[in-house]
């Protein structure tokens, strides 16, 4: 019989046979995931590309724009998390924008809403804090630039992490 894109042998001996011969199936599974991973490597290799040059496109945004990104950052966390515990606890149900309650609206808008105001505590209390960390973050941007070796980073961490993802996924396959 054929089971997905390889065929399974047939033993007339028996279940005491197939089980003998089990080794088969095993490398056929993994010579299915094989075949799948060299027929699918420009979608690999694409992607690799894709993650390696926004990480010199962060690399690059950070290096001008921390200040303005950190900033931007607080202020979405904090007042988003305000926003989304003041609709959880029904104070947009006079507009319509409120669905159905549930039980645990209540208890998740109060730790939503009381997560908002902590963070907007720590935004209007930083003071030079964001500004020396956004210096922080833009000096060891523009290190990262100029210095040869660094540039190769993103580079090698990248080819290193998908190798071991692509490696582990065929022992997870393997085992199972």
């Amino acid at each position: 019989p054929i089971m997905g894109m390889y065929c399974q042998p047939i033993f007339p001996g028996g279940e005491s046979d197939a089980l003998i011969h089990s080794g088969y199936r095993r490398a056929a599974e993994f010579t299915v995931l094989t075949r799948i991973v060299v027929q699918r490597w420009q979608p690999i290799l694409c992607s690799m590309a894709i993650s390696i040059a926004s990480c010199f496109v962060e690399i690059y945004i950070l290096q001008y724009h921390a200040k303005f990104l950190l900033r931007v950052g607080l202020l979405t966390t904090s007042f988003g998390s305000l926003a989304s515990g003041a609709f959880l606890l029904d104070w947009f149900e006079d507009i319509g924008l409120c669905p159905s309650p549930s039980p645990y609206n209540l208890w998740g808008g109060m730790f939503v809403l009381t997560l908002g105001s902590f963070l907007t505590c720590i935004y209007v209390c930083s003071g030079d804090a964001l500004e020396i960390a956004s210096e922080c973050i833009e000096l060891s941007c523009n290190c990262i630039m100029k210095t040869p070796m660094l540039i190769f980073q993103p580079l090698l961490s990248n080819v290193i992490h998908q190798g071991l993802f692509y490696i582990g996924g065929f022992v997870v396959a393997s085992i199972l």
